[in-house]
């Protein structure tokens, strides 16, 4: 009888061994111990990842103490339009602009500033905002292209002028409109220069009056104030600080 109880205890040891040997049921437990792994997070597109390095640059020009009057040469941030109108009569003595009359009215018209570049003035109209407190905050113009230019000739010289008054371009963009794109951010200014489908567009901004909207609606001025701008430049962590 002692040999069938010893073929028995065999038997279910050689069960308890194969069972041992099959792959288990229960899901595998992953430790990341590097961290390198960030689950459920979807990689950073270069567009999202150029405006969070913008959005930093904008944080820390406002932080380094910097303050620049001039938006570009004749005009400067805080002017009101009484102020605008003096800047033209004195500018246009010296030929760096040229008023366009209407029919109407020898009073009426606007006044193109004359962009000095590879040895000619390329005009452009600037439209200016204005706040009650802050005076001239933003402006953007227009360079009309005439017969014979294109695009991105008029940018490239453009930008080569930006690049005497502002230094190197702090960001190159990806295309727009075929074109390429640049900004310069510096301290509480910035310059934002690209193509357009009939032009090469020009926009300045004073930062200390808000952050403008350069990637959702390109140039629009958002109402935000700086305090706002600030909050939310620190509740949003960028890959220049993470």
């Amino acid at each position: 009888m002692w040999k069938n109880y010893l073929y028995l205890a065999l038997a279910l040891f050689i069960l308890t061994a194969c069972d041992s040997d099959k792959p288990s049921s229960k899901p595998a437990v992953l430790v990341d111990t590097d961290n390198s792994v960030q689950r459920g997070d979807r990689p950073m597109s270069e567009a999202e990842a150029t405006a969070m390095a913008v959005q930093t640059a904008i944080k820390e020009g406002l932080s380094s103490g910097k303050s620049f009057k001039e938006a570009i040469p004749g005009y400067q941030f805080g002017m009101q339009a009484e102020d605008i109108k003096k800047a033209h009569k004195k500018l246009a003595r010296k030929g760096k602009v040229e008023r366009f009359k209407s029919a109407r009215s020898r009073e009426e018209g606007a006044y193109a500033y004359q962009l000095p570049v590879a040895g000619e003035a390329l005009p452009i109209i600037f439209d200016f905002e204005y706040s009650e407190e802050a005076g001239l905050y933003a402006g953007k113009g227009l360079i009309r292209l005439e017969e014979g230019q294109n695009s991105t000739d008029v940018l490239n010289v453009t930008a080569d002028l930006f690049n005497e008054w502002y230094g190197q371009p702090s960001f190159e963009l990806p295309v727009h409109n075929y074109c390429k794109r640049y900004l310069w951010v510096e301290g509480n200014r910035l310059v934002d220069l690209a193509c357009e489908l009939d032009g090469v567009q020009v926009r300045f901004y004073n930062l200390e009056e808000g952050m403008p909207n350069l990637f959702e609606e390109k140039g629009k001025t958002p109402e935000k104030s700086k305090e706002e701008m600030e909050l939310q430049l620190e509740e949003e962590p960028t890959p220049l600080t993470q």
